[in-house]
């Protein structure tokens, strides 16, 4: 799982970003990203049958990442 989060975290390094010696993605996008890799983490802890979460199994990438984002906490007051 540590494996599909960081290998998605990598995805969301736009080549731009690398050339100017940036590890990650820019904070400004936290939130998405940090929902693709969720659902990235979800994904594999179902298929490697660690997770049983039945509603959670069925649900394709699109709509668990739409999934993980109404879970998130948002600090707006």
């Amino acid at each position: 799982m540590v494996f599909a989060a960081s290998k998605a975290l990598a995805g969301y390094v736009s080549e731009e970003e690398l050339a100017s010696n940036r590890l990650y993605p820019p904070l400004t996008k936290i939130r998405d990203i940090s929902a693709q890799i969720a659902a990235a983490v979800i994904m594999t802890a179902v298929a490697d049958g660690v997770a049983k979460a039945p509603k959670v199994a069925q649900k394709t990438k699109d709509e668990l990442v739409q999934f993980v984002k109404e879970s998130m906490f948002d600090p707006r007051y």
